[in-house]
């Protein structure tokens, strides 16, 4: 893909752009990875939510007594 022109241009550009494709990827992980936390977050607070929910039905209706 890259011209071969300047001999030991090219290698720099092409080390350039490399280098600048692994800046690029490794935000992109470091925005998934805070995605992915927050998700997980959200979803333990929904199940925690939802489990205080269970509590009070159980305590509200317990057949047992």
């Amino acid at each position: 893909p890259f011209p071969r022109a300047g001999g030991g241009h090219a290698m720099v550009e092409q080390r350039e752009a490399q280098y600048q494709q692994e800046q690029m990827n490794q935000r992109q992980h470091e925005i998934d990875l805070r995605m992915r936390q927050q998700e997980s977050d959200r979803v333990m607070h929904d199940l925690q939510e939802s489990g205080r929910r269970n509590e009070r039905l159980h305590k509200g209706f317990s057949f047992d007594d």
